[in-house]
């Protein structure tokens, strides 16, 4: 929760800067062929209404991409299975030349997110010796990726001009994520998605705190009773410091060592 509310902090500090990167797959017929009609009510089973469903959406391919505010980089179509040398590979035939063109200076901050073949040792020691700065990306937050936005903008667009093979699906990927103009990207920035992360781990931060201040204002009223519960408290207190233990609340645990511990010697 924290890391991903830092990371929130460091998106919008560093959008000018950011470059980001990820993979997506784009299916030939699927959802990316939705179409629209005009019908009555009881005729949305009408076969003049309905697009035959082709097994496995005919088809598909994997695409690399990236791209900053300054606009779109590079798009890479990768061929078999990606392992972590060919996205090595991809890296250094697509992302470095994409950051020149872009002109994007010293400054810029790359981003990927946590699959294995991103974080394997062998690729660390590749944009260590690159000299690339990697933004530390929290794990199980796919989501958070802004390149999301623009594989969206780039699949509205694919259904537009609806390729009928692999070999023009692919054509029309790379005319249209080329086509793609500079304010689209910028519009790919955190907003109110980030926003509302930041605030939902506010939210759960403040939830947490609420539960343990009232469960630590019940336990002072108890610790205010006779000794004849004494018994009863002590099993109270083991519950309580393992609350501070796993939440790392010192301070909290602290006050409670000044203040009732000693009550226990009675």
């Amino acid at each position: 929760m924290a890391k991903t509310r830092e990371l929130c902090k460091d998106i919008r500090d560093k959008i000018v800067d950011l470059y980001k990167s990820d993979e997506t797959k784009i299916e030939l017929f699927g959802l990316n062929s939705t179409r629209r009609v005009w019908r009555k009510k009881k005729d949305e089973y009408n076969p003049k209404n309905t697009i035959p469903i082709v097994k496995h959406g005919g088809g598909n391919i994997i695409l690399w991409g990236c791209f900053s505010a300054k606009g779109t980089g590079r798009l890479h179509r990768i061929e078999g299975r990606m392992d972590g040398a060919m996205y090595r590979e991809i890296l250094a035939n697509n992302l470095l030349p994409s950051v020149r063109a872009l002109k994007m200076g010293r400054g810029w901050v790359f981003q990927h997110d946590n699959d294995p073949k991103h974080t394997a040792r062998a690729t660390k020691e590749w944009l260590r010796k690159k000299h690339l700065k990697v933004l530390e990306w929290p794990s199980q937050s796919p989501d958070l990726n802004l390149i999301e936005n623009l594989w969206r903008e780039l699949k509205v667009r694919i259904a537009q001009r609806q390729p009928r093979n692999l070999k023009d699906l692919e054509k029309v990927c790379m005319e249209e994520w080329a086509k793609i103009p500079a304010a689209v990207c910028v519009v790919c920035k955190p907003g109110q998605e980030l926003q509302e992360t930041y605030d939902l781990c506010n939210c759960k931060q403040r939830f947490l705190y609420q539960i343990l201040s009232s469960s630590f204002l019940m336990y002072q009223i108890l610790m205010s009773c006779n000794k004849m519960q004494i018994n009863y408290l002590k099993i109270i207190q083991c519950d309580f410091l393992d609350f501070c233990f796993r939440f790392r609340l010192s301070q909290l645990k602290c006050t409670y060592d000044k203040n009732y511990r000693p009550l226990h010697a009675l």
